[in-house]
């Protein structure tokens, strides 16, 4: 057995558990920038339609990431890229 069996690497284990401030920390504020560029052009383009839902399940996501970065995991990124792609094209003008 070790002798530090308690001591763990920070580093790799640690979770600022927002999504903006990791962005912030990663990318720094250009990446912050584009990031909530994405959310609003989402928005806007969920007002310009009329599509409720889709300006609902951004503001959701949106609120969802100043408690934790959901976007930092596979699950998050499949299930935000799934959905967002569903509901922006929901309401595309023919």
């Amino acid at each position: 057995m070790h002798a530090e069996f308690g001591k763990q690497n920070i580093s790799i284990r640690s979770n600022v558990h927002n999504q903006y401030l990791d962005y912030l920390m990663r990318f720094g504020i250009i990446g912050l920038g584009l990031f909530l560029a994405v959310f609003a052009y989402s928005l806007i383009h969920a007002i310009k339609t009329n599509n409720y839902i889709y300006f609902c399940f951004t503001i959701i996501i949106m609120v969802c990431c100043f408690t934790e970065n959901i976007l930092s995991r596979q699950w998050g990124i499949t299930f935000f890229a799934t959905f967002n792609y569903l509901l922006y094209y929901q309401y595309q003008k023919k």
